[in-house]
């Protein structure tokens, strides 16, 4: 029953953002506001995925731990740059939820 709700959840999710934001300009050394407004809409099942590596070598440690979810999506809404209103077009998106961590160690 638990699996069922999730699943219907994960099919309905949305996530409605605004962001702000500079296009720095490396030609004229000008900035750019660029202003983004999305809406994603999750489609599908949740995919669920962990990963852990380690690497030794003399004089140090790496630990390197990933875990986290993602699913597709699609986005509409807008997006300006310097006022003026541009294209999104299409595509297939992800919609993720990452966590990850590296812990270095000296010997």
């Amino acid at each position: 029953m638990q699996i069922a709700r999730r699943a219907r959840r994960a099919a309905r999710a949305r996530s409605a953002k605004e962001r702000w934001a500079r296009s720095h300009d490396g030609c004229t050394g000008t900035d750019r506001p660029i202003t983004l407004a999305l809406t994603w809409t999750g489609e599908g099942d949740l995919a669920w995925g962990r990963s852990h590596s380690s690497n030794h070598s003399p004089g140090y440690h790496v630990t390197y731990r990933l875990r986290g979810q993602e699913r597709e999506a699609t986005a509409v809404g807008s997006l300006t740059l310097d006022g003026t209103p541009l294209s999104l077009g299409t595509g297939i998106g992800y919609l993720s939820k990452v966590t990850n961590g590296t812990i270095t160690r000296s010997n």
